[in-house]
């Protein structure tokens, strides 16, 4: 299945279900919860967030290469680059679609490079995103397509 819709207005943050069940009960504890999610996410602390995909009912089914290297690996990569800069890349200011080192953490700059190759079959799959940022999580070195 592809999205093909990824980006900032579909991309949900929220705390983990247990924490959110308890949020529900006030303005106060909600207030809380959006406080302490924020806080999280400043921290890069993941470990209590659940990421999801808005709207996924939109989806369309594609073949595996389409899902794998289409461009919801690639729109992912600009929300990345915007969310970690405050700038994305902007095809007519970036024919290379090269990203801007200051604007990514060193550890996101060869897979978002990667992910970013014009040409979708350039590109890595969703599994090997994935892959590097549980291998760079985990402190390991990840030897895929140039990572």
């Amino acid at each position: 299945m592809a999205h093909k819709n990824v980006g900032l207005r579909t991309i949900l943050v929220q705390l983990k279900p247990q924490t959110v069940c308890k949020a529900l009960r006030s303005d106060k504890e909600m207030e809380k919860a959006r406080e302490r999610c924020h806080r999280l996410l400043l921290l890069g602390e993941s470990n209590g967030l659940d990421f999801k995909l808005a709207s996924f009912g939109g989806a369309s089914r594609v073949s595996e290469a389409e899902d794998a290297r289409g461009v919801d690996v690639y729109d992912l990569a600009v929300t990345l680059c915007l969310v970690a800069g405050g700038s994305g890349v902007s095809l007519a200011d970036n024919a290379l679609n090269e990203v801007d080192p200051s604007n990514v953490p060193p550890s996101l700059q060869p897979i978002l490079q990667l992910m970013l190759k014009p040409l979708a079959a350039d590109r890595v799959t969703a599994s090997e995103v994935v892959e590097y940022l549980v291998a760079t999580r985990n402190g390991e070195r990840v030897h895929s397509k140039g990572c």
